[in-house]
């Protein structure tokens, strides 16, 4: 009779769980079908190829006309046949694609209420279930064509193979969970990164009243996974090796990582106002030797940029390139804009209800072993941050993290609503959402003070002192060696070094130009305010007096171009374009406004000119970039005739400085008989112009007085900078240096 009793209500409950979970796809339908309406409605290009936001179906209709490989591509090549299967099997009508990809987001809410349903019931996997539906970025993408619609979906899929695994000990879910991470690798590489949760997991979930039995079962089960993301990965990587790369999806990690990890980044792989990641452009492998450049030049910044990634992360803002949930998403859907409270409900509410159910279980006494998807979802979700922050946070990059965090939603809300049922809001509840709102807190930190702008409170080492005055607020006091691709057509990328000296009236903009001989622009980087160029922005009018600010300017060099050209510098109001006038080191005022800080050199393709013939090999150092490697002295001149010095010379990396070289001539009792002093290489070849690797040739004359005795005489050098006559130090081919700055070049014999 029991059973009799029970029949119908079980009946109905289960077309109840039926109807909820149809309520819950149709829901999910309704919001996506309306938006798609909503964006195509806003865009008259919403049906057509657009370059940028539609590289991927161009890649897909290229790859079905044997136009494109996807071998070794630089695109991510799992979205690129996952387009070009639905052109091959239902025709390149765009409206065609932009439902199906529309469906396929529609089903992966879906997998996400039935993983939540595994991991922590039927009540928490229904709300899981409605959050995905309803939550409006991860419905945004579900109406675009980019990698997010189905590495999103693959994400949901693998978390439902996942807690399968590790909640039912099935082997075919762990076949599922590494599929669905492989064939989500080959959209977004970063999902590789679940594979060590399902580790985790399976570790916490064993049973430790059987040791060899719960190892036994966790091996097996991430074997089994890793297994199937390799067979899945394995076309794609044997792919590139035979095309030569040796990419484990797409070449385009290195210049990614870069993107989002350098000097003037804020993290998000867009805002690169220096644009220092052009630096390394030319050459494919200058990305990670750029990286490791500028994590030394400061590794102080480059520890707070990646801190700044991680609340980023976790950020309430959608940082847009391709695709812009804001301007394409909220500002045209008047559904999205409910759904999201006019922008008030995301990512940070959605990562607070799906802390708050982290922490939740995790602080109940043995609860961990209960619920082991609670360590799946967690470890995923975190190793995804990781994985994500290691390069740049955009919205896009982050969304596939989104249906893990609804299945803990779902189970928080559970919790939640269980407790204020039964009237019982317990410690373990208060204390999860307060937990989880503080880590928020520290996230958001992250986000908003980090990185400071570093101020120095004097020159760092190695840096040019400068000594030019603007306007009596500003002064240029320092200058980096210029890094630069010297060829036309290549880059100068010139750091300067500021100081306020009182505080500055307003925003001042910067210009620097290169000029030739003439006066004439060559090349420049104009109309930014000064102060704005690395994150974060700090204008003139925020300056701190007394303290020392550095900032970069790219230079793009034009293909046409003078061999030699001078920098110049100068500070302007953005709005009258009137320039600060300068006062110069030695306290003069000039009419010029502007600072000539340095000179360029521009290898011409036959290089500098060398000396002709043999010469004698010197091996002199003047400081650390200047070098004497070859002379021609004859050994022996006549009064009252003139000497000819030739010398050969090479800069092993960018100067900085024009020297000036004097050579001396003395008699045995040390008197100074004659001597040359003047530009190192002439006026026309500054040696702050000299190209690194370039040797240059140059010959200089000393006139010999007639009323001198015939003898044995001393020729030495030195370098100085003027006006200042400091001398760079000298040292050998074996490291000793010569005393004051002053090396014994030749004895010559005058008759």
């Amino acid at each position: 009779m029991t059973t009799m009793h029970n029949a119908p209500v079980s009946g109905s409950r289960h077309r109840i769980e039926a109807l909820a979970v149809l309520s819950i796809i149709a829901a999910a339908l309704t919001v996506r079908v309306i938006l798609l309406f909503d964006r195509a409605a806003y865009d008259p290009n919403f049906y057509n190829l657009v370059a940028g936001s539609d590289d991927y179906v161009s890649l897909a209709k290229a790859l079905l006309n044997s136009e494109y490989a996807i071998a070794g591509t630089y695109w991510q090549p799992g979205n690129i046949v996952w387009l070009a299967f639905l052109i091959s099997v239902f025709g390149a009508d765009m409206w065609t694609l932009y439902a199906i990809n529309m469906l396929t987001g529609v089903a992966s809410v879906g997998a996400v209420t039935a993983a939540g349903w595994v991991a922590f019931g039927k009540r928490a996997g229904l709300i899981g279930g409605l959050v995905a539906a309803l939550y409006p970025p991860l419905a945004f993408f579900h109406t675009t064509l980019q990698p997010a619609t189905p590495a999103a979906a693959l994400a949901a899929v693998a978390m439902l193979g996942g807690v399968w695994a590790v909640c039912r000990g099935s082997g075919w879910g762990a076949a599922l969970f590494g599929a669905a991470a492989g064939l989500g690798a080959l959209v977004r590489p970063t999902l590789l990164a679940f594979g060590p949760a399902l580790f985790l997991a399976l570790v916490v979930a064993r049973e430790p009243a059987a040791a060899w039995r719960g190892w036994r079962r966790v091996a097996g089960l991430t074997v089994l996974a890793a297994s199937f993301t390799v067979l899945t990965l394995a076309p794609q990587i044997l792919a590139n090796r035979a095309a030569g790369s040796g990419n484990l999806v797409s070449s385009s990690g290195p210049l990614n990582f870069y993107m989002g990890n350098n000097r003037d980044t804020d993290g998000t792989g867009i805002n690169n106002p220096g644009q220092a990641w052009q630096v390394a452009r030319e050459r494919y492998d200058d990305w990670p030797k750029a990286f490791f450049k500028d994590l030394q030049a400061d590794p102080g910044r480059m520890l707070a940029l990646e801190l700044r990634k991680l609340g980023l992360f976790w950020s309430n803002l959608e940082v847009a390139n391709n695709v812009d949930y804001v301007a394409q998403g909220l500002d045209v859907s008047p559904l999205l804009r409910t759904l999201a409270l006019n922008g008030r409900l995301g990512w940070t509410v959605l990562s607070w209800l799906a802390f708050t159910g982290f922490f939740l279980h995790a602080a109940e006494p043995g609860r961990g072993r209960k619920t082991p998807a609670l360590w799946l979802l967690a470890g995923a979700a975190g190793l995804y941050m990781l994985g994500t922050a290691a390069f740049y946070i955009l919205s896009r990059l982050r969304i596939p993290a989104a249906p893990l965090l609804c299945v803990a939603a779902g189970a928080a809300v559970t919790r939640t609503y269980g407790a204020i049922r039964t009237r019982r809001l317990d410690r373990a509840l208060l204390g999860a959402g307060v937990s989880a709102l503080a880590l928020l807190l520290v996230f958001h930190a992250f986000e908003r003070q980090l990185p400071r702008r570093a101020f120095y409170d004097s020159l760092p080492p190695g840096v040019f002192a400068r000594d030019y005055n603007f306007g009596g607020e500003i002064k240029l006091v320092g200058m980096e060696a210029i890094e630069s691709d010297h060829r036309p057509g290549g880059y100068a990328y010139v750091t300067l070094y500021w100081q306020a000296i009182a505080p500055p009236a307003e925003d001042y903009s910067v210009f620097v130009h290169l000029v030739d001989a003439d006066g004439n622009k060559i090349a420049g980087h104009d109309e930014r305010i000064l102060g704005s160029i690395t994150y974060p922005v700090m204008p003139t009018s925020r300056w701190p007096v007394g303290e020392i600010l550095a900032e970069s300017y790219l230079i793009e060099l034009p293909e046409a171009m003078p061999a030699v050209v001078d920098v110049h510098a100068g500070v302007y109001h953005p709005e009258t374009l009137a320039r600060l006038p300068i006062t110069m080191p030695d306290g003069a005022p000039t009419p010029a406004q502007f600072a000539r800080i340095s000179a360029l050199g521009v290898a011409p393709p036959e290089g500098f000119a060398r000396l002709d013939g043999e010469v004698t090999p010197v091996d002199l150092w003047f400081g650390d970039a200047l070098r004497l490697t070859g002379r021609r002295i004859p050994a022996a001149a006549r009064l009252g005739d003139t000497l000819e010095v030739e010398l050969e010379w090479e800069a092993t990396a960018p100067v900085g400085e024009d020297y000036t070289l004097f050579l001396h001539l003395f008699d045995a009792g040390m008197h100074l008989v004659s001597q040359y002093d003047m530009m190192a290489l002439g006026p026309d070849l500054p040696t702050s112009a000299m190209v690194p690797g370039y040797p240059v040739g140059r010959s200089y004359t000393l006139d010999l007085p007639d009323d001198i005795t015939a003898g044995e005489y001393l020729l030495r050098v030195g370098v100085y900078t003027y006006p200042s006559f400091d001398r760079l130090p000298i040292r050998d081919s074996e490291g000793l240096p010569w005393p004051d700055g002053v090396a014994v070049l030749a004895t010559i014999h005058l008759e």
